[in-house]
């Protein structure tokens, strides 16, 4: 997918340097993005507020959870061009034919924070539990298939 200028800016400040992506990635750069600006609620870290930053505004929202990564893929895809070889102006709201063959019977991914050894209750997976003092750099947003 091919992020539109606003979500690029987002995914820039965490760290992207790409122009093109996959889905994976653009979820993996917004958890890093969320991590760095700590825009996760301190006690429920399912959570993210953003009603003052940068994300909300493009997101048109104060906050959203991110245990189900569905309605966080529903605000993303008007900023997302998915790029084929013969139609590279599609959007991710296009509809997508697939051969028959195909298999679409599969879950939506889940999104998860951080690459931790094991859900914590929020549903984020980190490589320990953060205090105030710790390092955040490890930590993204995944989409586990």
């Amino acid at each position: 997918v091919q992020p539109k200028a606003p979500l690029l800016q987002i995914l820039r400040v965490a760290g992207a340097q790409e122009e093109v992506f996959t889905l994976k990635e653009v979820m993996n750069y917004l958890g890093q993005y969320i991590m760095g600006r700590q825009l996760y609620d301190k006690q429920r870290q399912h959570i993210v507020h953003c009603q003052d930053d940068p994300l909300g505004e493009l997101l048109e929202v104060d906050s959203f959870c991110v245990k189900n990564p569905s309605p966080v893929y529903e605000m993303l895809k008007k900023y997302l061009v998915v790029l084929g070889s013969s139609d590279c102006s599609r959007t991710v709201s296009d509809p997508v034919i697939l051969p028959s063959h195909s298999t679409v019977d599969r879950p939506l991914p889940t999104m998860v924070l951080g690459k931790g050894k094991g859900p914590l209750p929020s549903g984020f997976h980190k490589d320990e539990l953060l205090s105030g003092g710790e390092s955040q750099e490890n930590l993204g947003m995944e989409v586990e298939e």
